[in-house]
């Protein structure tokens, strides 16, 4: 009878909930100013041409490797037609490439191509309003990529900017998917996670890629944005290792970044060194970002996992000069501000100097455009390598940010980070990453109210009686390790006792 009961309220709670947002779906109309003046049943006809507001110019390439074009377009309707054309200098025929939807294209320079490559770009609407080119619409003035061999071949490696929150949905699978192929040991890539949502510098980091939303990946500097929440989980992980393996192809300037870090155990400090060489016949002017970054970071939503190279803190972020077959070297000195100095790392980017527009949200008429500044070289090193890493734990039970009904997750909430639960269920946690945990203990809004030495880790909600109201509560959970080193995790939720 009980149980009974139990599915007859969660029909009702469910069938109320559904019912509040079905607006959501029946919304309908015309927007105003799309009829031709007879209520609807004539358009007004589309006479606006589109416009190519920026665009790659005249530029440098390498045999062996992918020079990247670029253009920004916008048109009221929106851009249908976006083509790269491109041919070998003495070439009478033209090539060409899509650059819908992400307004880009990569012209592979084959290895022993000596030729300049010419190129121009044209761009039209559905309506016919175009074509509008740069530099022109025909190929009758072009722009030229210069085709250079480098003195010296050196492996790029990739570096990622991971933007995300703990309280994305959506997150966990791009976080796996990057952990992943980074274990696989077959790609070259470093990343870092900016957990906007625990981290101002890193929220004002993802601000200054104007990213649209999260999970977002900016690839060596925005060079590739991947937006996560448009691809499934399997999508997520093939498009990662394909704009890697793409990115790692891509020219960039002969440069090798080197980066050390020396722990002394007396002082408690570390010495970090970072150096650039350029291998190249002329000066480079760039960028330097130095990331301090956890190894071990927060538990994603969901609680089943952990963000790796958590962004804690940037070490620099200056200019830098490297002379001609010269090399540059910078010292850092970090004081040590954790008894867990062997989950910290030390990550390293060089940045181009030129801006190039691109948008964080691919499709044209969004107002997320920013300057991607390409990098150039990255490396990382850990603190102390082979050091015992910290506990994590994860809370699986409540279902973060989502409706759970006596001890059952019922949907995403329809209200934004919120949390909510009917009726009695049990708080269950996780042990990640391996961790050697030894205790874990379960507080209700700071009271110590379990207390477990083995595994599976769970505290049921102790009977209350039944409240008209949603009552906030937060939950911590706290693992300890055989040293006696813990972490914890807490949720917020509201909860309604039937």
């Amino acid at each position: 009878m009980a149980r009974l009961l139990k599915l007859l309220i969660i029909l009702i709670l469910a069938a109320a909930l559904v019912g509040s947002s079905a607006y959501v779906f029946l919304m309908n109309g015309t927007k105003n100013g799309d009829d031709g003046g007879d209520g609807g049943t004539t358009p007004v006809p589309d006479t606006t041409p589109p416009t190519i507001n920026s665009s790659t110019v005249d530029t440098i390439g390498s045999p062996g490797k992918t020079t990247q074009i670029n253009a920004q377009y916008w048109d009221n309707k929106g851009v249908t037609s976006a083509i790269l054309y491109y041919r070998i200098h003495g070439e009478t025929t033209w090539k060409n490439l899509s650059m819908i939807p992400n307004g880009f294209a990569d012209i592979v320079i084959p290895v022993g191509d000596t030729a300049n490559y010419e190129f121009y770009i044209t761009v039209d609407d559905a309506a016919g309003n175009g074509p509008v080119g740069a530099p022109s619409t025909d190929g009758s003035t072009y722009y030229t990529i210069t085709v250079q061999q480098q003195n010296v071949t050196l492996v790029h490696n990739v570096f990622i900017e991971e933007g995300t929150t703990t309280w994305c949905t959506n997150c966990p699978w791009v976080a796996d998917s990057l952990h992943n192929l980074e274990s696989l040991g077959t790609y070259h890539f470093f990343y870092v996670a900016l957990i906007a949502d625990m981290n101002p510098q890193a929220l004002a980091r993802t601000v200054e890629y104007n990213e649209y939303g999260y999970p977002e990946l900016y690839i060596d500097g925005g060079y590739y944005i991947i937006l996560g929440t448009k691809l499934t989980k399997e999508e997520t992980q093939a498009a990662i290792a394909e704009n890697i393996t793409a990115a790692e192809n891509r020219d960039v300037p002969p440069l090798l970044l080197t980066v050390s870090a020396l722990f002394d155990n007396t002082t408690n400090q570390t010495t970090i060194v970072v150096m650039v060489t350029n291998y190249g016949s002329s000066n480079y002017a760039g960028t330097l970002r130095v990331y301090l970054a956890q190894r071990n970071s927060y538990p994603y939503s969901g609680g089943t996992g952990i963000y790796h190279h958590g962004f804690v803190s940037f070490l620099t972020n200056e200019s830098i000069t490297v002379t001609a077959a010269g090399t540059e070297i910078k010292n850092y000195t970090l004081a040590g501000n954790s008894s867990y100095v062997a989950n910290l790392e030390v990550l390293a980017a060089v940045f181009s100097n030129q801006g190039i527009p691109k948008d964080s949200y691919p499709p044209n008429g969004k107002n997320n455009s920013f300057n991607a500044f390409n990098v150039d070289a990255c490396n990382s090193t850990l603190i102390v390598p082979g050091g015992k890493l910290p506990p994590a734990i994860g809370i699986t039970f409540p279902t973060a940010y989502s409706l759970n009904i006596f001890n059952r997750h019922i949907l995403k909430e329809i209200k934004p980070k919120t949390t909510t639960c009917y009726g009695r269920f049990t708080v269950t946690a996780l042990e990640l990453n391996g961790s050697a945990i030894v205790r874990v203990e379960f507080y209700l809004d700071g009271k110590l109210v379990q207390n477990l030495t083995a595994a599976p880790y769970s505290w049921k909600w102790p009977l209350l009686r039944p409240s008209l109201g949603l009552k906030k509560h937060t939950i911590t959970v706290t693992a300890y390790d055989a040293s006696g080193e813990s972490a914890s995790t807490s949720i917020t939720i509201r909860v309604r006792a039937l």
